[in-house]
């Protein structure tokens, strides 16, 4: 069986693709095969969560059915039409074919250690009374792989519930998703997650180049897997309830969410939410002048482009966004979630190199507001756009990007000067 998709060149980085038939259900390649091949899994992903939630699947339409329904009318604009095959009938991952555990750990920004000054909220008694815990390292790169802790019951995970024997000491394949409190939201929510990973019985030792050490002890870990596998969640993006009632997590840090009955619909949720996540790649900062764009009309393309990707990128995280641009508050859009909002300043540019200046009123507002304040900047907004997202870190004491890449602020000092007739 096939169905038809739109595949969108305008406006976005890479190739973006959508469903008719299925509303709400996007991905986002760099390439065109990647977009391809993601589309494919979207696909066997989403039709699998309809499938547990007893939904009826639809029927494919043909190309002039599709051509004719005019709610598709915008959708239609600059795309083109692809054919993908639903491939979930002939072996692909339903939501109990998939490896799947989650594990609880405290809240961080990065997960690197705490040299950065990044800091751990929550995960238990120890770390609040210690101020670390052994998770800390759960996201640092060590020669292409990232080694994760999870404080197991009793010092052991029971990797028999997914589909060990009782004399293997680890499990491949597996979908480690991470989950963490957020005070913000006042829930459980997934920060990250490890595919393909291997998952261990009990705790293991690492390799003496992986640098898990702090305050003179070596920390162990329970999952692996390549850094490429691995993927953490930026903090705005992080949104994504694990809930602790009867049904869900409970109030353990190590869950299977292994019961056909109860937990379908979780696990289809988790797999959509992973496979039809869509990035913008971060660009470095980098310290120099600001190159002024001369031409009044490009400046005004370039600015309305990254506006574009920013709402784009906050909506498809779940917020509500409106602008403010024409109010003179010192941002220019406002992005809701749940009673939380968050202020955004928009900054566009032709070019790849990343140096913006802020009015007196926006660096004002910055200061002011520096906990919601968000300033998001996309260079090359008119070729390939990509999304850098700073935001205050009151761990660090300074301004970073979604990888912890810290923002140069430059202060000028500036005069106005008029003359002065009474002389």
């Amino acid at each position: 069986m096939h169905y038809l998709a739109f595949i969108h060149t305008d406006d976005a980085p890479g190739f973006g693709v959508s469903f008719p038939d299925f509303p709400g259900c996007v991905t986002q390649g760099d390439t065109l095969d990647d977009a391809l091949r993601l589309a494919r899994e979207a696909l066997a992903f989403h039709v699998a969560g309809m499938r547990a939630d007893g939904e009826t699947v639809p029927t494919p339409r043909l190309p002039r059915e599709i051509a004719a329904d005019p709610a598709l009318a915008g959708w239609r604009d600059g795309a083109t039409l692809a054919c993908v095959p639903l491939i979930s009938d002939r072996g692909w991952p339903t939501p109990f074919s998939v490896k799947m555990i989650f594990c609880r750990v405290g809240w961080m920004v990065h997960y690197c250690g705490l040299a950065s000054g990044d800091k751990i909220a929550g995960g238990g008694a120890f770390p609040e009374e210690h101020e670390y815990g052994h998770e800390i390292f759960n996201f640092q790169d060590c020669n292409g792989t990232v080694y994760g802790y999870v404080q197991a019951p009793r010092g052991k995970l029971n990797i028999s519930k997914l589909g060990a024997t009782s004399k293997e000491t680890c499990v491949d394949d597996v979908l480690v998703v991470w989950v963490a409190k957020s005070e913000k939201l006042n829930s459980n929510v997934v920060v990250g997650w490890y595919k393909h990973a291997t998952l261990y019985r009990e705790a293991q030792k690492p390799p003496p180049y992986a640098n898990r050490d702090y305050n003179g002890e070596v920390f162990d870990y329970y999952a692996s897997s390549a850094t490429a596998n691995a993927t953490l969640l930026p903090v705005d993006e992080r949104l994504f309830k694990i809930h602790t009632r009867k049904d869900g997590m409970g109030q353990a840090n190590v869950w299977y969410a292994n019961d056909p009955d109860q937990h379908s619909k979780i696990r289809s949720s988790v797999l959509d939410f992973i496979s039809n996540r869509v990035t913008h790649p971060a660009k470095k900062e980098r310290n120099g002048i600001k190159p002024t764009q001369a031409d009044p009309l490009l400046r005004q393309r370039v600015e309305r482009a990254a506006v574009k990707v920013t709402v784009d990128y906050y909506k498809g995280c779940g917020y509500t966004v409106d602008s403010v641009e024409n109010d003179n508050v010192g941002w220019d859009l406002e992005a809701v979630y749940e009673g939380s909002k968050l202020l955004i300043e928009v900054k566009g540019l032709s070019g790849s190199d990343l140096s913006v200046e802020l009015t007196p009123n926006e660096y004002e507002k910055m200061k002011r507001n520096r906990d919601s304040y968000r300033l998001c900047v996309v260079t090359e907004a008119l070729i390939q756009p990509k999304l850098s997202v700073f935001a205050w870190s009151s761990d660090t004491q300074r301004w970073e990007d979604q990888k912890g890449n810290p923002l140069c602020v430059q202060e000028i000092v500036s005069a106005r000067f008029r003359l002065d007739n009474k002389t």
